[in-house]
């Protein structure tokens, strides 16, 4: 089952003035991201609309003009010091779990993942 403009602004009103296209738009990517026969009906259908509201919360940030994060720092420089750090691999993809973790929306379709693949491990 699909979720609708109604079911997710029912669940996130701050999205009520969003227009109508962003709003489908964003649950139409958020469609693409899962697996309804691996979530079912009751868990796809909130993780659509929670991955959706991530995504309208990270389009809001990015249209006002503050650009995601491209990582950790790995160095830093006054004058003639400088300290460079080792650092892991960093995804700026909106749709990484850091980038998941920034948003409540996004902490709550994490919750929902762990529960519908509750066996799986996440590079842990």
């Amino acid at each position: 089952m699909s979720a609708t403009k109604s079911d997710l602004r029912a669940r996130a009103p701050e999205f009520t003035a969003t227009a109508d296209a962003t709003v489908d738009l964003a649950l139409e990517d958020a469609l693409n991201q899962i697996n309804l026969t691996n979530w079912g009906d009751t868990k796809g259908f909130l993780g659509q609309i929670y991955l959706a509201c991530h995504l309208l919360k990270v389009w809001a940030t990015l249209t006002a003009g503050t650009p995601m994060a491209s990582g950790p720092v790995s160095s830093l420089k006054d004058g003639d010091l400088q300290v460079s750090f080792a650092v892991g691999a960093a995804s700026s993809s909106p749709l990484s779990d850091v980038a998941l973790a920034s948003t409540a929306y996004g902490q709550l379709y994490l919750d929902l993942r762990d529960q519908v693949f509750s066996d799986r491990v996440y590079g842990w």
